[in-house]
Order: structure tokens, then C-alpha cells, then sequence
């Protein structure tokens, strides 16, 4: 499977802070109301588990030791796929079989042209994973520089606010001592949640902007991967055991990526929600 398709059906972070919070659902468990984004990111999460649990159980059957490798094979389909074969057949598909459990020579038969050039694509994949690992690009200091300017301005905003509060004038509430006057104290907090609020929205706008430029770097970076792959039927047509895992690992690697941006977006979502949370349990405070 093309594994990049899977980034047009990640879903996008959200516009706002309301946004955010329409993509929530909560649910009553032993008496506390637990609300989540599950249901919401539900579809792509079921797509990633499904294509994560192929590949390891593709792997696990190719790293498997002989004893191991021989339980995963189901008799009664090798003997029907046997009886259609020629005598030629057979003898090409038992060598296979006793090099992929590892009881005859090690030599590797040869691949297709088109299989090495899958292979090749991926060592060059690797080399450029490395590289960004090793040197951090612009993509990775534009969200970074997104997060912290989101975290600045949220700390600005608490400073503001704890600088006005010590404005508001006390009031007298008899024994229970001298407070900040409940209207004017609602009113500030009212003040500093419209500019958490408007820092949060600017944020997710930002982060919106940035997203197609993200895709565009992951498609740029795996597509002549997945380019190859896709002429060898997903390493269905390579020959070797080891060859066969290696493009397994590529495929998980591109998996991953998807997985990254799936996180992304419902960090984005998960932060951003808990300010409508905010302002709603502000609202039950008013005097």
C-alpha cells in the first residue's frame, strides 16, 4: 500500500480554539466525565495500527529463527500452491524455502534491477533521515519557533495578568478578611482569558500555515522511495529474506512519519480545547 496516501486523510490542526473543542466527546466512567479526542482522530488511528500490525507481523516472520518461521507456515496452503507448480517450480519454491528458514546456504539470489533500485532509494532515505537528525533544518526550527512563540505569549499574558491583579482594589468581607473586589477580579480574568484565547487561535494559524509545507518536505523525502516500491509490488517481487526486510523498515519509517503528523495535529487539539474548558469553568465564577 502507498503509505503517503495517508497523509491527506491526517486531519488538519484545528482553525481555533472553538475548533478545538468540537472535536471533543465526553464520557461519564465511575462517576467522572472523561472527555477526549479519540472517536474524532479515530479513522487514521485505526489506519495506522492496521498497516503498524502488518508490518510487524511481516517482520517478525522474516527475523523469525527456523523453528519460529516454520509455525507461521500453513501446510495445507503451501501443498495446494505446490500442486500447481512444475517439477522446476517446486524445486526453486523448496531452495526458497529452506534458505528463508535458514537450513541451506546463505548465498542471496540475485535481485531485479528494479529491486536494487528500491534498495538503493532507501539507503539514500537513510542518509537523509541522518542528516536531518544530525543537523536540524528550517523545518524543524519553524516548530519549534512556533511552540515557543505560543508559550512566550501565554507567559506574557500570566505576567500581565498577575501585575493587574495586584491593582484591583480590597474589600472588606468582614471575619473572612480583606479580598480583590469579585466584579473587578472576574472582569481581569475575563480580560487575560480573551488574550489566552487570541494567542492560542494565533498559534493554530500559524501552525496551519505550516502544515502544507510539512507535507510538501515528507512527500519530497519519501515519495522516490515509495516510487521504487511500488515497481516491485512492495517487496513482494525480491528475491532474499534480507532484502525483504530492509524494504519492510522502509515502509515503517514512512509510517512514522504519518504518525508524526497525526500527533501533531492532536496535540494542537488537545491543547487548544483546554482553554474553551478554561473559559467555561470562568463562567461559573462570575459574581
Amino acid at each position: 500500500m502507498n503509505v503517503l496516501e495517508l497523509y491527506g486523510r491526517v486531519p488538519l490542526p484545528p482553525a481555533n480554539v472553538q475548533a478545538a473543542y468540537a472535536r471533543h466527546e465526553c464520557k461519564e466512567e465511575n462517576t467522572y466525565l472523561r472527555c477526549n479526542v479519540e472517536k474524532f482522530y479515530k479513522a487514521i488511528v485505526d489506519e495506522q495500527n492496521a498497516l503498524g500490525q502488518q508490518f510487524a507481523k511481516l517482520s517478525l516472520v522474516l527475523n523469525a529463527p527456523a523453528p519460529v518461521a516454520a509455525q507461521q507456515m500453513d501446510p495445507e496452503e503451501i501443498r495446494k500452491k505446490m500442486e500447481t507448480m512444475s517439477v522446476e517450480e517446486k524445486m526453486k519454491f523448496a531452495m526458497a524455502m529452506t534458505q528463508q528458514m535458514g537450513l541451506g546456504p546463505k548465498a542471496l539470489t540475485p535481485e531485479s534491477e528494479e529491486v536494487i533500485a528500491a534498495q538503493e532509494e532507501y539507503g539514500k532515505l537513510n542518509e537523509r533521515l541522518a542528516l536531518d537528525g544530525q543537523n536540524p533544518n528550517e523545518r524543524f526550527k519553524k516548530q519549534a519557533e512556533l511552540t515557543m512563540a505560543r508559550e512566550r505569549k501565554h507567559d506574557e499574558i500570566n505576567t500581565w495578568y498577575t501585575a493587574e491583579h495586584k491593582k484591583i482594589p480590597l474589600v472588606s468581607f468582614g471575619e473572612a478578611g480583606r479580598y480583590p473586589e469579585p466584579k473587578a477580579e472576574y472582569a481581569l480574568k475575563q480580560a487575560a482569558m480573551d488574550k489566552h484565547f487570541a494567542a492560542e487561535n494565533e498559534y493554530l494559524q500559524a501552525l496551519l500555515k505550516h502544515w502544507p509545507e510539512e507535507i510538501a518536505y515528507l512527500k519530497t523525502l519519501y515519495t522516490p522511495f515509495q516510487e521504487n516500491l511500488a515497481t516491485i509490488n512492495y517487496g513482494e517481487e525480491a528475491e532474499n529474506v534480507e532484502t525483504k526486510r530492509l524494504l519492510v523498515g522502509g515502509q515503517t519509517s514512512m509510517l512514522n512519519s504519518v504518525d508524526a503528523l497525526v500527533k501533531l495535529s492532536r496535540t494542537a487539539t488537545e491543547e487548544a480545547m483546554k482553554w474553551q474548558f478554561g473559559k467555561m469553568e470562568l463562567e461559573k465564577q462570575k459574581p
